[in-house]
């Protein structure tokens, strides 16, 4: 008799959801080209997907996680990411999927925390990073994915804290 009403307790619990697990739902539309997935709140966690077209990835409180576009699997456009605040985190350009551009990242309070510049996937230009006050910490050079030219760190009252000078990758 024991064992018959420890069954019955166990299918009216189970019956009223609390044997379940919370689950994701996944709506794709009719051309399988977008995909929303939920969290078990509701609130949506990506909206498209990563072979073609606008990908949207949130947190779970309904923040954009990260943004961007994708073309045949592969990034394509500006990327971009955000903290749990909603900060931007990090900015970059890509072309089919190679950084080719301006990358730039962000501390959480929005200050610019570092600068860096590709060109097909290669270091190139100014890598430029920043003290949370905004001071220059460091500025290295790059040209066509070596170290080029003067390299220089600061401490965070501004003054020089050491340099480098570089040629096609060499240090001088």
């Amino acid at each position: 008799m024991r064992n018959f009403k420890t069954i019955i307790v166990f299918i009216v619990c189970f019956n009223c959801g609390f044997g379940s697990a919370q689950t994701t739902e996944n709506e794709t539309n009719t051309d399988t080209t977008t995909a929303v997935a939920k969290f078990p709140n509701g609130s949506k966690r990506i909206v498209g997907n990563k072979r073609n077209g606008e990908y949207i990835r949130y947190f779970e409180n309904g923040q954009v996680m990260e943004s961007g576009n994708f073309l045949n699997g592969k990034i394509q456009g500006e990327w971009v990411e955000y903290f749990f605040n909603g900060q931007m985190k990090l900015k970059a350009s890509y072309t089919n999927g190679v950084l080719d551009g301006e990358l730039e990242k962000f501390y959480e309070n929005g200050e610019t925390k570092e600068r860096r510049e590709y060109v097909n996937g290669k270091r190139h230009g100014d890598w430029i990073k920043y003290y949370v006050n905004g001071q220059e910490k460091e500025k290295k050079s790059y040209l066509n994915g070596k170290r080029d030219g003067e390299w220089v760190w600061y401490y965070e009252n501004g003054k020089v804290k050491g340099k480098e000078n570089y040629v096609n990758g060499v240090l001088k």
